[in-house]
């Protein structure tokens, strides 16, 4: 939240030198048109216009009906005449009509229909003006739908207008010719009625009031289309200065936002994977998990000033080992209290890191109260206990699996605060022990021997702890663990769900009485690494080492 803050707040106000070259390509506020005022004026021109266009066409209605009012029957003509007249009044009305729909909607179409009139399109040079026509029209559509905004796109316009115009004068002119070829044809008309005489219609007038109103109309539609040009340029230009604005970000909040988006990315990845395997988070959850109930939290070592000022502590460097840590000392009296004939616990679980501290701190609390105490690591693979307890691996249980030594010649003695003593069979070396499961050699004795002996030189003390992996409880009767009573160990935040219940079910499979569940609530345990050849007092016999003890 914090990092996304400080980004948000670089890119507000850190001043950067990309931000201030955009700002320079920016364009001046007053190149901006306003295009309201221009498109009221075309909407006015547009009106008056319309306006023009209908007074023209009823002055010319009323001509019309003035000169039919006036005019005298014409005798009849010759059919060569007559039908001469006709062709020719056909050929005048289609081009009337054709002109007065150019005024109208001075389209190219229009333009097109009035050069395709049985008048005019037999003229070559009319043919030209259709093809120029045709030209101009194919010329535009390459500009699609936004038609005038392109200055090319007006200059068609205008070229098409230009070629229409022509095509009118010389309409115009066919016009007024076949108009005159009729008059000659057509005999002088009657003398008037005195009482018809009607004042003359101008319909010149009005035609040119028409034509001015056009010119205004095509002023405004090319200044509104002017400004449209110019209002888009600006825009563009605009638009680029704001993207080179967005793109110009300081490289320390670039830094800041991609650290933003990587810490979402790993919580998504970390929620993700807690979803897909589950961790342990709590003793209610565990007790659920596992059905048993949670006898103790552990964690990281706290201070005890009284085992931290004497020389022995400092000495063997046991940083991993809590002698008077209240929670082992309640652990343990718990499992004392049980009046057990031979009281040997198996402390096993999913993560042996933990399994070997909890082991290891159960067995000095209970030195620590004076008991009697022997550690037995049958982790042969870490050896967490017996690097806990900062002590060489050799001789150890992978000897006395292979028949070398005796279970009583691989026991080493280390002190344990002031004048307390703890007994402890260190694993051994893995390379000198068989692969699990195979046959053992003809001189190596067999695993329930090897359970027997311990049991018989267990029965000596008040207490031993056996600190074994899950594969050595799932073996059963094959494997070395004497008792049935185990404790399983967890570590918050670190055992899968998964993981917690194989354990459970493998000391269940393998005959064992689970007593409850340690939590280990803390940072993952770093044992020491093995010191060669350290070696405190050995036993020689058992009479000697209860001497020695007593």
């Amino acid at each position: 939240m914090l990092l996304g803050v400080a980004t948000v707040a670089l890119l507000v106000f850190l001043p950067r030198q990309a931000e201030r070259a955009a700002r320079t390509l920016l364009p001046d506020e007053s190149e901006w048109r306003d295009t309201v005022p221009l498109a009221e004026a075309l909407a006015a021109r547009q009106e008056a216009f319309a306006t023009e266009q209908a007074r023209l066409a009823a002055a010319r209605d009323s001509a019309l009906r003035q000169a039919a009012l006036a005019a005298a029957p014409a005798p009849a003509l010759p059919p060569e005449q007559r039908a001469r007249r006709d062709s020719l009044e056909r050929v005048a009305g289609e081009l009337s009509r054709s002109l007065e729909r150019v005024q109208v909607a001075p389209l190219l179409a229009s333009y097109r229909g009035l050069g395709e009139t049985e008048a005019l399109r037999a003229e070559p040079a009319v043919r030209a003006v259709l093809d120029s026509l045709l030209d101009v029209e194919r010329q535009r559509e390459t500009y699609g739908t936004e038609g005038g905004t392109d200055p090319v796109y007006v200059a068609l316009t205008a070229r098409a207008n230009e070629l229409g115009r022509r095509l009118q004068s010389t309409a115009r002119e066919r016009l007024a010719g076949d108009r005159e070829a009729l008059s000659v044809i057509r005999q002088p008309r009657a003398a008037r009625h005195p009482l018809l005489e009607l004042p003359p219609v101008d319909t010149l007038a009005a035609l040119s009031r028409l034509t001015s109103a056009r010119d205004d109309l095509r002023v405004a539609t090319d200044s509104l289309e002017i400004a449209r040009l110019a209002n888009r340029e600006y825009a563009s230009r605009l638009a680029t200065a704001r993207r080179r604005e967005l793109a110009a970000a300081p490289p320390l909040a670039v830094l800041l936002a991609g650290l933003v988006v990587g810490l979402a990315l790993a919580y998504f990845v970390s929620f993700l994977r807690e979803v897909v395997r589950p961790r342990v988070g709590g003793l209610r959850e565990v007790e659920r998990i596992t059905g048993s109930r949670v006898l103790a939290i552990a964690g990281p070592r706290h201070e005890v000033p009284e085992w931290n000022r004497r020389r022995s502590d400092l000495e063997n460097q046991m940083h991993l080992v809590q002698p008077g840590s209240r929670v082992y000392r309640t652990l343990y009296l718990h499992l004392s209290a049980t009046g057990a004939t031979v009281p040997i616990v198996t402390v096993s679980g999913p993560d042996p890191l933990v399994n070997g501290v909890v082991g290891a701190n159960l067995a000095a609390a209970a030195a620590s109260d004076g008991r009697g105490t022997l550690l037995v690591d049958l982790d042969t693979t870490h050896s967490v206990s017996s690097r806990v307890l900062r002590l060489a691996l050799d001789p150890g249980v992978t000897d006395v699996r292979a028949g070398t030594i005796a279970w009583t010649e691989g026991v080493s003695s280390i002190p344990i605060g002031r004048d307390r003593l703890m007994d402890v069979i260190t694993s051994g070396t893995q390379g000198r022990e068989g692969d699990a499961g195979s046959a053992p050699a003809p001189d190596e004795p067999s695993a329930p021997v090897l359970r027997r002996s311990l049991t018989r030189m267990a029965r000596r003390y008040d207490l031993a702890v056996l600190v074994a992996p899950v594969e050595e409880a799932r073996r059963g009767d094959a494997g070395l663990i004497a008792m049935p009573d185990v404790l399983i160990c967890a570590q918050v935040g670190a055992t899968t769900h998964r993981a917690l219940h194989d354990a459970v079910q493998a000391a269940r499979g393998g005959g064992l009485r689970l007593r409850g569940i340690v939590l280990w609530d803390g940072p993952t345990p770093k044992p020491p690494a093995a010191i060669p050849g350290r070696r405190y007092r050995r036993w020689e016999t058992p009479e000697s080492t209860v001497a020695g003890r007593s």
